[in-house]
Formats: C-alpha cells, structure tokens, sequence
C-alpha cells in the first residue's frame, strides 16, 4: 500500500488519506496539506466552521501557534479574520489567549491592512520621541 503524496507534504501521518479534505479536521491536526486539499475543493470553506465550537480554520491555527498556517490561511482571499467563535472571540483574541506573539503581530498587521511583515527591522523613525513602536526591537 503506498502512501498519499499528500501525507508526505504534512511531513506526518494526520489520518488525511486524500479523500473528502475538510479545512476543520486540516487546521486542527497542522496539515496544511489537508487544508490545501479542502480549498481546492471548494474555496468556499475558508470560512467554514466546526459543529460545536463554531471555531474556524483560522481560530484553530491561531489555537495552536501555526504561524505557517495562519499565513497560508491569510493569503486566501475570501478569508474572514472578524468572524467570532462560541466564546465570542476572534482568531486575534484566540492568538492573544495564547500568547504566540508571532501570530499576533500578524494578524493584526492584517487587520489593518497593512503588507505581511517580511522579517526586516523597521527603520526607526527619524527624532520622533512620539512613535512608539508596537512590539519590542
């Protein structure tokens, strides 16, 4: 029997066997493969939900601090940062419940619009005293 290409790519044997990829059972298990599988399906999933959380993919990436995921999940279009799970919380809030400080900074950077950050240090701005800036050098 061999194994799924898909399974290799994941780098570990979630249970995906390339058959009906779901987004959920993908985020959750830190297969991006799966999740990859899912939107090709259907790109519609992006925002799907589970049944008893009403968590999305992009709560359960931020849930367990796969930053990989997360940038995969924001490079989709049709994705819905704002969308509030059972508790009332968004994938930010989740990110800040536990505590992943990368994950954080990029969803907020999300949020406001602004580019991904590519890992370069800012340029510090020229004598302001009054610019603070939001995460620590």
């Amino acid at each position: 029997m061999t194994r799924n290409p898909l399974k290799q790519v994941a780098g570990k044997d979630t249970g995906f066997d390339g058959v009906n990829p779901d987004i959920i059972r993908g985020a959750k298990n830190n297969d991006i493969a799966e999740v990859q599988a899912a939107l090709k399906k259907d790109w519609q999933d992006i925002n799907k939900r589970d049944g008893a959380f009403d968590m999305t993919a992009m709560h359960f990436a931020a849930a367990k601090g796969n930053a990989s995921m997360v940038s995969f999940l924001l490079e989709q279009k049709a994705v819905d940062v704002t969308l509030k799970d059972k508790w009332d919380r968004d994938a930010l809030d989740v990110a800040i419940v536990t505590g992943n400080q990368e994950i954080i900074d990029e969803l907020f950077r999300f949020r406001q619009g602004l580019e991904p950050d590519d890992g370069e240090p800012e340029s510090p701005a020229p004598n302001n005293p009054d610019i603070i800036p939001f995460k620590p050098k």
